[in-house]
């Protein structure tokens, strides 16, 4: 199993220093992450904003999952939005060609692994994890185009060349 992505070649110095010597990258960060003893004292800070809109969130995704067979876990989870120890694990993707759809499940299973972690951990938290598809945020000039390594692995680009081509603006694309 793999465990040091200094083992990967290309990695950048900041990544790698962020991971394994934050003290290289630590003025550029307000927080390390390997530091779970200061947690805590960033939950109540987090948790001290003002948050006006829970019941209105928690309302709004119940209704998208209403009709579907949601997971007894997912509807408690959408319930717990309510409460006022409940912090959020947020993580989103934004629409992808080929390596975005897998990176969007990776991502979400992190965020579903980590929500699962901070509960076992942070016992007086409830953490809940969300995935945001922001799907009405692209412009089609953004989505039109892929970009890929060709065979002599060289950077190139292809695109959509339809008539929305040309328009103006499309608006979102969502």
């Amino acid at each position: 199993m793999f465990h040091d992505f200094r083992e990967l070649p290309g990695q950048y110095n900041l990544f790698l220093d962020y991971l394994y010597e934050f003290e290289n990258v630590a003025k550029f960060y307000p927080n390390n992450f390997r530091d779970g003893s200061s947690y805590p004292a960033r939950f109540d800070k987090i948790a001290a904003f003002e948050r006006p809109h829970r019941e209105r969130l928690a309302e709004i995704i119940g209704k998208q999952y209403a009709g579907l067979r949601a997971s007894t876990k997912t509807l408690k989870n959408i319930a717990d939005l309510k409460k006022d120890d409940t912090l959020c694990v947020v993580t989103g993707q934004q629409l992808g060609f080929l390596g975005g759809p897998l990176l969007a499940f990776y991502k979400t299973i992190t965020a579903l692994k980590l929500a699962a972690k901070m509960n076992e951990t942070y016992e007086d938290r409830r953490f809940v994890p969300v995935f945001w598809m922001p799907g009405d945020d692209h412009d089609f000039e953004e989505i039109r185009r892929v970009a890929f390594y060709g065979k002599e692995n060289a950077p190139e680009e292809a695109f959509y060349e339809g008539p929305e081509a040309n328009a103006d603006n499309t608006g979102g694309v969502g």
